[in-house]
């Protein structure tokens, strides 16, 4: 969700697009990759693997995604600073 609500209105549809395709990858490799990790090297190992990647992904997001919450789409894409940028031209 927070991809397209950092994007900017004239592309947001492609966001959503890019974010639905990056999510049914994910769920793929899970259904797929995960079972073959079970497989080979034991439930410790899948279940260990899963909680670093989660682990890795929580930390990105927390450091290098913007709080949106309680802000209007417009400020939390940015459109209105950019916006203003071209209205002061």
């Amino acid at each position: 969700m927070l991809g397209v609500e950092l994007a900017p209105t004239k592309i947001r549809g492609i966001a959503q697009s890019i974010t639905v395709a990056a999510g049914r990858i994910g769920a793929a490799l899970t259904a797929f990759v995960f079972p073959s990790f079970f497989a080979l090297y034991g439930e410790s190992f899948a279940i260990t693997f899963l909680a670093i990647v989660a682990g890795i992904s929580s930390v990105i997001t927390f450091l290098f995604v913007p709080e949106t919450k309680g802000k209007p789409l417009e400020e939390s894409s940015r459109e209105v600073s950019i916006m203003e940028k071209y209205a002061t031209r």
